[in-house]
């Protein structure tokens, strides 16, 4: 099952790395109230839904999935998609959240002791993110990517324990 993370996860750097060198084209992504195209809402609720089901099996998608299809297929700046991603898998956590803790998978210590390294890694994070230039962002990114993907291959084939 990691195996097709890895290959997923490898996927998604290779496709950042093309937008390194040839960014998708970026439409401005409004801020104010006027109204979503249909088609576009559709699209949203496809990659939401995709985000979903994959975030709920492999307990990823935000960083790994979201954000290559936000860039990549909604033409979203990478600083935009990063927030809008963090703002979805906020709202996502919720749900998976329960349903984990209902059926006894979580590690409520384990879990804490997380959080306290969350919250500072977090606002360090955006910080980076706000200063660092869109091509350094999409690089460092990739080498994310794939660093996970090695990882998640590497141990699921027992050479990592």
């Amino acid at each position: 099952m990691l195996i097709g993370t890895a290959a997923i996860i490898v996927w998604a750097a290779a496709d950042m790395t093309l937008q390194v060198w040839r960014p998708p084209r970026e439409e401005h992504v409004s801020t104010d109230a006027s109204p979503i195209g249909k088609a576009r809402v559709a699209a949203l609720i496809g990659v939401g839904a995709l985000t979903g089901v994959y975030s709920g099996f492999f307990g990823l998608g935000g960083g790994f999935v979201l954000v290559p299809m936000l860039t990549r297929w909604m033409h979203t700046p990478p600083k935009r998609a990063t927030g809008t991603s963090l703002a979805t898998v906020a709202v996502l956590a919720i749900p998976g959240s329960i349903a984990h803790a209902l059926l006894g998978n979580v590690d409520w210590s384990i879990a804490a002791g997380l959080t306290l390294g969350v919250i500072p890694g977090a606002a360090i994070g955006a910080r980076l993110n706000a200063s660092t230039p869109d091509r350094r962002l999409r690089l460092g990114f990739v080498l994310l990517l794939l660093v996970a993907a090695f990882a998640l291959g590497a141990s699921e084939l027992g050479f990592l324990p």
